[in-house]
């Protein structure tokens, strides 16, 4: 790697932080066929990963299908409290959710409303005034709105009712609570030391973190985070984040047999963005970068500008936030360029 790859990589960056619309801009990239790096920003800030935390639910959920405590084929139901799954999924006239599995939720293709983005929404409201809720309150909400299509379809909808669910499942299936899961599973085991899920025991930690921002100035929504649970509620640094991905891509947190069968079938959820088995996959086109061609890259995105992916064919790993939720689309052109200039070399 060269001095000129550095400057290129500092000036990516640096665009990103001048947008008036970015909190801190924070990056990092590392080889794992080597010990080369490259950093923007302070390392050790704590941020909101947002989404990324679906794939520490993806490991969770894994583990269990490895101890033989879930199948990703049976329906979901037979993992929950009775009725929990009612009503959910009512298309065409008739209530698909008792027939939604495991694998339905981890690929978003069980076609469940998305109880926080999608119309009508916790989201908006939150917005409009920092609001909490339980992952009771979060399905309630999700069987108001109307299901996309019956699941067992080659279609994708993103939702984070799916994730809610899921966290669920670990709970029951595997006798912990999400949060002492992701700690004796991923944190501790790892030596996560700064990663932690953000609840309501850990809300006064909310200053510590980094803030995000719309339309300029900061947004303050400790209750609407920490209800957010295994959707998308883990607060780590970036360091830490690349050092769960090398974990996860390397087979150390469940049997490395599943890593092909992540990104085997995906289906289109945002643009670019696919969805596979609990992750998402990057790809763009040649034609938008003819020079730099960005390499593939799998991991997972979040919608306060997070971003934390691996480059495959480049053995890139790459983690990042702008630190904004307006401009969704701004933390993965950054993205793009800082991966098509890392992988030249």
């Amino acid at each position: 790697m060269t001095d000129a790859l550095t400057t290129k990589l500092d000036a990516a960056a640096t665009r990103a932080a001048a947008h008036r619309l970015t909190g801190a801009v924070l990056w990092r990239v590392e080889r794992t066929d080597s010990d080369w790096s490259w950093t923007f920003g302070e390392q050790d800030q704590p941020i909101f990963i947002a989404s990324i935390t679906k794939l520490y639910t993806t490991v969770l959920v894994l583990r269990l299908v490895d101890a033989g405590l879930v199948d990703l084929d049976k329906p979901a139901a037979d993992y929950l409290p009775a009725g929990t799954m009612q009503g959910l999924n009512t298309h065409g006239g008739v209530d698909h959710g008792g027939s939604i599995t495991v694998r339905q939720l981890l690929s978003q293709t069980s076609g469940l409303a998305d109880y926080f983005e999608g119309p009508g929404g916790f989201l908006a409201e939150s917005l409009a005034g920092d609001l909490a809720w339980t992952p009771d309150e979060s399905i309630e909400r999700t069987r108001r709105m109307p299901a996309r299509f019956a699941p067992g379809t080659s279609r994708a909808h993103y939702s984070d009712t799916n994730f809610t669910l899921l966290g669920l499942v670990i709970e029951q299936a595997g006798g912990q609570s999400y949060r002492d899961a992701l700690d004796t599973q991923i944190f501790r085991p790892l030596g996560l030391g700064n990663s932690y899920l953000f609840d309501r025991d850990t809300m006064q930690r909310y200053d510590e973190v980094a803030p995000f921002f719309s339309k300029g100035r900061p947004l303050r929504l400790p209750l609407t985070l920490a209800s957010c649970g295994s959707q998308g509620a883990i607060v780590s640094t970036l360091p830490e984040c690349t050092r769960f991905l090398r974990a996860f891509l390397g087979g150390e947190l469940f049997d490395p047999h599943w890593l092909p069968q992540l990104t085997a079938q995906t289906n289109s959820v945002f643009g670019p963005l696919r969805y596979g088995l609990g992750v998402m996959q990057y790809t763009l086109p040649r034609v938008f970068s003819p020079l730099d061609p960005m390499p593939r890259l799998v991991g997972h995105s979040g919608s306060i500008g997070s971003v934390l992916y691996y480059a495959p064919e480049k053995h890139l790993v790459i983690a990042g936030t702008v630190n904004q939720m307006d401009k969704r689309q701004l933390s993965h052109q950054v993205l793009a360029r800082i991966a098509s200039l890392a992988a030249r070399d």
